[in-house]
């Protein structure tokens, strides 16, 4: 799995903004309000980055005609397990909202984003993995994602992180709860190399044994070879 370290969150996010307001249209707004006393988790930077990265692409991509504006807040907050969050422990969190003013979704949609491949972008606008990653990657940070949307009124995701503190390293009794990893056999075309490099680093980290194809001809060809083996075709 990833390697787990203490890690600061907050000038991780002010770091990952700076990637982010390079990558999307200047006009849209980020406003960020980091407002905690101590921000240090334990986790994967890498991993942590790649989720701001992909909350803050996604929010700008629902922004019409993009324009709008991005709201990222960092906030440490005590869950006691009776806030509508019972799928974690009572204890101190740091959450992390990522919020835009843009065209919202729906009940149904907001029933499938977590699943991967599921995509309400145009083909060739994104493949629909990243918050199923983002997912898999709180998960594996035993922390939850909630999002909150209505068409017409915007999107709000809110990631709960266990804050991490220092005096409980000498507590070793804290179980270890590793992700489901999924172990089918992906077929994986894509023409674009680095994409598809990506894809493949990304599914084997998750456990997925990938089949590589170049373009629709190379896919045929080896889908007749190994159809006995491949359980997704992407």
């Amino acid at each position: 799995g990833p390697k787990q370290s203490p890690i600061q969150v907050a000038p991780l996010l002010e770091e990952t903004l700076n990637f982010l307001r390079s990558s999307i249209p200047a006009t849209v707004e980020i406003r960020k309000y980091i407002d905690v006393p101590s921000d240090t988790i334990k986790g994967d930077a890498a991993q942590i980055q790649q989720i701001i990265m992909n909350l803050g692409k996604n929010a700008a991509d629902s922004l019409p005609r993009n324009r709008g504006l991005i709201e990222m807040r960092l906030e440490a907050v005590y869950l006691d397990g009776m806030n509508g969050h019972p799928d974690l422990k009572a204890g101190r969190y740091l959450r992390l909202s990522v919020k835009d003013d843009g065209c919202g979704m729906s009940r149904e949609v907001m029933g499938h984003i977590f699943e991967p491949f599921f995509t309400t972008k145009e083909v060739g606008k994104g493949t629909g993995l990243g918050l199923a990653i983002a997912y898999g990657v709180v998960k594996q940070h035993n922390g939850s994602i909630h999002v909150y949307s209505e068409p017409g009124t915007g999107t709000t995701f809110r990631i709960y992180l266990p804050l991490f503190a220092s005096q409980n390293i000498e507590d070793k009794s804290e179980e270890v709860r590793h992700p489901e990893k999924g172990h089918e056999t992906i077929l994986l075309a894509e023409d674009d190399d680095t994409a598809r490099e990506l894809y493949h680093l990304v599914l084997e980290k998750f456990g997925y044994f990938v089949i590589e194809a170049a373009d629709g001809e190379e896919a045929v060809e080896k889908f007749a070879k190994y159809k006995d083996r491949i359980d997704l075709a992407l």
